[in-house]
């Protein structure tokens, strides 16, 4: 996928499509759409999608997934979520605090 302006170092924007619960787990299906319906996700086996966001408190947010969806998906992918784990996100920002950690990094 060829990213344009602000994009052209590996970042792109994609927007959240819809969420989905899996099954009777705690588990769920994040459904996000690409900045163009041709676009595809070109990860080879095992490569991981690091995905950033704001915080209510404007804070960066950042995680690792594996993609979902099939590979040669056009225009989307999808992510399976684990519960929230609130000890992860306080030690996330302990470590922000102190100044250690790479928060926004490019994943390919």
């Amino acid at each position: 996928m060829v990213f344009e302006g602000d994009a052209a170092d590996g970042w792109g924007v994609c927007t959240l499509a819809s969420v989905k619960p899996l099954g009777r787990s705690q588990y769920s299906e994040y459904e996000f759409k690409l900045p163009n319906a041709e676009n595809i996700l070109q990860l080879t086996l095992g490569q991981q999608l690091t995905l950033c966001c704001l915080d209510s408190a404007d804070n960066v947010a950042k995680r690792n997934y594996y993609v979902y969806s099939p590979k040669n998906t056009k225009g989307q992918f999808s992510v399976i979520t684990s519960p929230y784990q609130p000890e992860v996100d306080v030690e996330m920002k302990k470590r922000r605090a102190r100044g250690e950690g790479n928060f926004v990094s490019e994943c390919f």
